[in-house]
């Protein structure tokens, strides 16, 4: 007589494995993104310091030569502060890039799950099938 397998069994087993591995790479990638967000934040804070820091540098330089009023002066400033808003802009860029680049890597567990349940059914299936067989193959001897 064939065996008789446990078909629901191994499916439960087999889907709590892939969960577990689906669970693990989220959990890394929610710790990539915490350590983005804090990232950026002082990439941002030191860039916000960095300027601060720059600015009566920048002011000095014209004003201390009488150049205060100049339109050398106010190009300068418009510079610096679109300089400044540029990079800011490009510290969150490379933020929403990293984002995306997660936002990927979890679509890709998310589709390793998904695959690896459909795969699970399917063996099921079959073995159900292949059981059902055997069963009826084996009703006359009973």
């Amino acid at each position: 007589m064939a065996d008789i397998s446990f078909a629901e069994t191994d499916f439960n087993l087999g889907r709590k494995r892939a969960e577990g591995a689906w669970k693990l790479g989220i959990a890394d990638l929610d710790r990539q993104r915490e350590n983005l967000s804090r990232q950026t934040t002082r990439n941002y804070e030191n860039l916000a310091r960095q300027y601060k820091q720059a600015a009566p540098q920048q002011i000095t330089q014209f004003t201390g030569r009488g150049l205060g009023r100049s339109g050398l002066f106010k190009k300068s400033m418009t510079d610096f502060a679109l300089q400044q808003e540029r990079d800011r802009a490009e510290v969150l860029r490379n933020m929403s890039e990293q984002q995306a680049l997660y936002d990927v890597e979890q679509a890709g567990y998310d589709q390793a799950l998904n695959d690896e349940i459909a795969r699970l059914e399917q063996v099921k299936l079959k073995q159900i099938a292949a059981d059902a067989a055997a069963l009826k193959n084996a009703a006359p001897l009973i």
